[in-house]
């Protein structure tokens, strides 16, 4: 899915896409005492807001970090009105070459 894809989805229907963060807030708490992070995310269609929450959240920090601005992720979670609650998330660092004299 796309950024417009996953706009024009369903309340509470299932998304999985690719996105460059363009914000990730630190560590932030709610109301109810629960950690969880915001981020912003956009394609070449468009943008959308994604929050993480306790305790999916600490174990991902603990194994990967909070994701840095212009890193591209994978984001596995639930579209609610106008942002996505976030299930997995996944950073890829992989580089990609386009010339053979890119490779070092």
């Amino acid at each position: 899915m796309n950024c417009y894809e996953v706009c024009s989805a369903e309340t509470k229907e299932g998304v999985k896409f690719v996105g460059v963060v363009k914000d990730c807030s630190r560590r932030l708490v709610s109301r109810n005492n629960n950690r969880y992070i915001r981020l912003t995310l956009a394609d070449e269609l468009g943008r959308i807001d994604c929050m993480f929450f306790d305790p999916k959240l600490e174990k991902y920090l603990e194994e990967k970090g909070l994701p840095e601005k212009d890193s591209i992720i994978t984001i596995v979670g639930k579209k609610s009105e106008d942002i996505v609650f976030v299930d997995d998330m996944n950073i890829l660092d992989g580089r990609i070459y386009m010339k053979l004299s890119d490779v070092k």
